[in-house]
């Protein structure tokens, strides 16, 4: 197994390589792209897979001479337009990276099914306190998410683009990012009405405890199996936001700049994972809605529910700025100043 993950992982890697010597991929073959070359980056989140072995091949393209200041100032110009609509990204990667944090830790206050009654030490107890393990990590529920792309990705590229394309409906990278919001939005709503559920059921004492590892939560008798949907929603999201955003900042960048601008895709990425772990610890302060001073990482007496609809308010919001930016991004892109910009694919 090994030798094949090995010799799988020197193909995409090459791949990779080969995509930067192209001049020009075209619309379509450059979305195909990175359509697998996510699949491939999540086929090996799954569990048990290591890359052990694959290296990077050697780099044989020839040295490209710098750009000119003429040129500089041009990249200059695009960079300034394709900025915002990168920035406007960013409380999407706020919600996006919800399901390795509140997510998580919602699940470890809903009630973890047992799934091998037959191991005596797998047992929870309502209404009380007991040594009971559980053997099933509550952050499996993140596979979910893995197995929405691996699933989605081939039906996307092989039946749903090819059918909009016939049908001369498939929407522009722009427009699947905001589709994409719109799936994220929906994710934390439905975060938020579950957490809603389970105050309900905290607040009328009615709680089953359970140990993870060392520590003891008071659950809601409401299974863990109930975060599915927002599970799915946010791997849906990614399909249609991070897939195409890829996409974008590879095909819309001048050829000088696309390592430049893809790597500002990924920072970005990491600064809403700051900013929301920032606005964690902002409410996490005396007064705020998810101030635990008795137990930190005790959510029964916050209020994370209001947290979740803060962050899919902000999301709303920043969806509504980014489809008018984006509007005008296409708009200027296809008119005649864009003809002046140095040659660029469009993906």
């Amino acid at each position: 197994m090994d030798i094949i993950e090995s010799a799988f992982f020197k193909v995409v890697l090459a791949t990779v390589q080969r995509v930067s010597e192209v001049t020009d991929l075209g619309r379509h073959a450059s979305r195909r792209f990175f359509n697998w070359f996510y699949w491939s980056i999540n086929l090996y989140l799954l569990p048990h897979r290591d890359p052990q072995g694959a290296h990077l091949l050697p780099d044989q393209r020839s040295p490209q001479p710098g750009p000119s200041p003429q040129e500089d100032i041009a990249n200059f110009r695009v960079l300034v337009k394709i900025l915002p609509v990168m920035v406007t990204l960013v409380p999407y990667w706020m919600v996006y990276f919800q399901m390795q944090s509140t997510y998580v830790l919602q699940g470890l206050h809903l009630h973890i099914p047992n799934i091998f009654p037959n191991y005596p030490g797998n047992n929870s107890v309502a209404l009380g306190v007991q040594d009971s393990g559980y053997k099933i990590p509550e952050a499996w529920l993140l596979l979910a998410n893995v197995v929405v792309v691996l699933i989605l990705v081939p039906v996307k590229d092989h039946l749903l683009d090819p059918l909009l394309l016939r049908c001369k409906l498939l929407p522009s990278a722009l427009q699947k990012m905001a589709l994409g919001m719109f799936f994220g939005f929906t994710s934390v709503i439905v975060a938020g009405f579950l957490e809603m559920e389970r105050l309900e059921y905290i607040h009328q004492n009615q709680t089953v405890s359970q140990q993870i590892g060392k520590n003891v939560y008071y659950a809601a008798p409401l299974s863990i199996w109930w975060q599915i949907p927002q599970y799915l929603l946010i791997g849906i999201s990614e399909i249609f936001a991070s897939i195409p955003g890829l996409e974008f900042a590879y095909s819309e960048a001048p050829r000088s700049m696309q390592g430049a601008i893809m790597g500002i895709f990924f920072c970005l990425s990491g600064v809403g994972s700051l900013l929301g772990s920032s606005l964690v610890a902002l409410l996490s302060l005396p007064g705020g809605w998810l101030h635990c001073p008795k137990d930190h990482g005790n959510i029964n007496n916050c209020q994370m529910d209001r947290y979740f609809f803060l962050l899919a308010g902000i999301q709303a919001a920043t969806a509504l700025l980014f489809m008018w930016i984006a509007g005008r991004y296409e708009r200027t892109a296809h008119g005649p100043a864009s003809q002046s910009y140095p040659s660029r694919d469009r993906g």
